[in-house]
């Protein structure tokens, strides 16, 4: 009884570090907390129990919460941890990525510079070497190439083999390639007629017309000069996207390259015999029954925009050409249910944002070098779907919609995440913001 008050005494004075999850503080946490309370002999399951709860923190807190405090819930209680965190892979992953995150270290050679690099480099590969992997380089390789796969077919992979430890190179390339072969037998399946008649909306589905993508650092024009001022989004008067007229490509005459880069002149000469669309050119119809409300943006005749002679530009004066086509006044509007996208690109002007680098907090809370565009007429803060899952960050659903020049809502917002942000050499200050996630902020971006 005087031992067990002696070492009862002792126990609230022992430094045991508060684990909150961290997958990486989990084998200290676990060989500390074994070798000074669970073995201890001497406290019964409820104190160590009550130990326990004390000792973690965050998400470690949330899996023996279903557990109530009692001595038989002990065992249950770190079973319940163990399976949660000792796991050999995702301790090798999280070492592997340890190295690979790693930040240079950059300008002269410092004292705290290289000490932080050979604690960080030095313990991450020594924890892995204790891991005991059979083939080490083998497991590296396959962590550097699963980590270039898409989310969907990591997760599929990971699925199929959980419970192997340690896979290797050639298993994850048979799964690959198993899986696009699957993915070339099935999507040239076609449904059975009872299934498209089953879906209605199958049809416009097929039918939608793809909008042009927007980005923070792009130039005026597409990489082709296409300036594509109309996009027929009326189901009606959709075509089956036969030969073009231009190029014999199976693609409507708004999504010709060759016709958008070609001199106004030849355009109409192109289309001097042709029977479809002056407005929005599609062949499905003639000028005078087109119901869209778009017209030129330049002259707000009834004829498309790469159609106009701006100022300056020799007309083709053949009367034929002239004929075909004749400026129509825009009609009223009928409240025909259209939709429509318009947007022109007419020059070669390169807007350039600026960019910045900083550190942002990820799920962990670790600091992870991100390169961020600076705009400062945006109302929102944005980031992308490949960045927010790298660094874990939950995300919600967007409360309210987004939207562009002319009210032009935007569809492709996948949620919203919370983020913390740091200058790259500093401790501070700490900027807060809440950031709504794309897939892709711009294409044209410099590398870290």
């Amino acid at each position: 009884t005087g031992e067990t008050r002696s070492s009862n005494s002792f126990l609230p004075k022992i430094n045991i570090q508060r684990f909150d999850g961290e997958i990486l503080s989990w084998p200290k946490f676990r060989d500390t907390y074994q070798s000074i309370v669970h073995s201890d002999n001497s406290l019964s399951d409820i104190q160590k129990f009550h130990y326990l709860i004390s000792f973690i923190g965050g998400t470690a807190a949330s899996v023996i919460k279903p557990f109530h405090l009692t001595a038989q819930n002990y065992a249950l209680a770190c079973k319940a941890q163990t399976d949660a965190y000792d796991d050999k892979r995702m301790l090798a992953a999280a070492y592997l990525n340890q190295l690979i995150d790693f930040s240079p270290l950059q300008g002269k050679p410092s004292v705290d510079g290289l000490k932080t690099f050979s604690t960080t480099i030095s313990e991450a590969i020594s924890s892995f070497k204790l891991l005991g992997i059979a083939n080490e380089a083998d497991y590296i390789l396959f962590h550097l190439a699963i980590k270039r796969l898409d989310p969907d077919t990591r997760r599929e992979f990971e699925i199929a083999h959980r419970s192997t430890d340690f896979p290797d190179v050639e298993t994850l390339s048979t799964f690959v390639r198993n899986r696009y072969v699957a993915m070339q037998l099935t999507e040239g399946v076609s449904l059975p007629a009872s299934s498209k008649s089953a879906n209605p909306n199958a049809k416009d589905k097929a039918q939608m017309v793809s909008k042009p993508k927007a980005s923070l650092l792009s130039k005026n024009n597409y990489k082709s000069g296409y300036n594509k001022s109309h996009v027929q989004g009326n189901t009606t008067h959709q075509s089956s996207r036969g030969p073009c007229v231009v190029c014999g490509c199976r693609h409507e005459l708004p999504d010709c390259v060759k016709f958008a880069n070609a001199p106004i002149n030849q355009r109409h000469q192109w289309l001097k015999s042709w029977q479809g669309c002056k407005n929005c050119l599609l062949a499905s119809h003639s000028t005078d029954l087109c119901t869209s409300k778009w017209h030129c943006k330049y002259c707000k005749y009834r004829h498309h925009s790469l159609l106009h002679y701006s100022e300056g530009s020799s007309q083709n004066t053949s009367s034929s050409n002239s004929s075909s086509l004749t400026p129509t006044p825009a009609p009223p509007n009928t409240g025909t249910p259209t939709s429509a996208l318009s947007s022109t690109t007419s020059s070669e002007d390169m807007v350039i944002l600026g960019t910045a680098l900083a550190e942002i907090r990820d799920v962990h809370g670790r600091y992870r070098k991100i390169r961020m565009v600076l705009d400062s007429g945006s109302q929102s803060s944005f980031i992308t779907l490949k960045c927010a899952n790298k660094l874990g960050l939950p995300i919600k659903r967007i409360p309210r919609q987004i939207s562009g020049i002319g009210e032009t809502a935007f569809e492709g917002a996948k949620g919203i995440v919370g983020c913390t942000i740091k200058p790259l050499t500093d401790v501070g200050p700490l900027l807060t913001a809440q950031a709504i996630v794309i897939s892709k902020i711009t294409s044209h971006l410099p590398s870290l």
